[in-house]
């Protein structure tokens, strides 16, 4: 039982993870909300009616606003992330429970009906994560692109 015991620990480790960044994500991604109504309402506010906001004013805000929504992304990727491994963890659970219940049942399994359980129990869980998703691309990289 000791590996059921394991993958419960992990579901459970997983699923707390999952919970506190899902309220982190909700909490920042409020903040960042209303830092940039702020900042808009900071920026804008002088400018005369029908008259063009300045470059150096759009920049900022679409700065601010990049930042912002990267930072976002990355908290709510890590609620996903641990949202798949607590999912995966609990179908781990249930396939040894199911595999121990057979085995101590007497039932004689099919070497190829072991392979095909073996295979699922062992194999590397998936996180979720996009690995191509990172920090975004410096001014060298978007330039060595093109």
């Amino acid at each position: 039982m000791k590996p059921v015991q394991y993958w419960r620990l992990r579901r459970n480790s997983h699923s707390k993870k999952a919970c506190i960044f899902a309220w982190v994500s909700a909490g920042v991604g409020t903040a960042l909300f209303a830092s940039l109504g702020w900042i808009a309402y900071e920026l804008f506010l002088n400018i005369a009616p029908g008259a063009q906001p300045k470059a150096w004013q759009v920049s900022v805000f679409a700065v601010a606003a990049f930042f912002a929504i990267w930072f976002e992304r990355i908290l709510v990727r890590l609620f996903v992330s641990n949202l798949h491994l607590s999912t995966d963890a609990e179908e781990r659970v249930t396939m040894l429970q199911t595999y121990l219940s057979i085995v101590r049942a007497g039932s004689e399994l099919a070497p190829d009906e072991k392979k095909l359980i073996f295979k699922r129990l062992f194999q590397p869980a998936t996180d979720g994560m996009v690995k191509d998703d990172g920090a975004p691309p410096t001014l060298v990289e978007m330039l060595s692109r093109k």
